[in-house]
């Protein structure tokens, strides 16, 4: 029962990440981006607190997170280096095209 507590709040702080990072970037006013920087360092000491809690109490359900996230940057690696072979791919069709 706690495990699932946990990755809930673990879930929850990284949302709230999320939305404090987009609204960082997006404020228009400093006073707001302050506000968001704030909401971004809670919410990381939410996740690093949760991830701990995780940690402690129940090992296999970290291993399994700590492999999906693995598993995740992964699979955004290898799409990242998918779109700048086929960006430098059409770079050099129209670099030979071009007198």
């Amino acid at each position: 029962m706690p495990t699932r507590w946990i990755m809930t709040g673990l879930r929850g702080f990284a949302v709230a990440a999320a939305v404090a990072l987009a609204l960082v970037a997006a404020a228009p006013v400093g006073f707001v981006r302050a506000l968001g920087a704030f909401a971004l360092a809670l919410a990381v000491a939410g996740m690093l607190w949760h991830a701990y809690l995780l940690r402690r109490y129940d090992p296999h359900a970290f291993a399994v997170l700590r492999y999906q996230a693995a598993a995740w940057i992964e699979r955004a690696r290898m799409r990242w280096a998918r779109a700048r072979r086929a960006l430098r791919g059409g770079q050099r069709a129209v670099t030979a095209a071009s007198p």
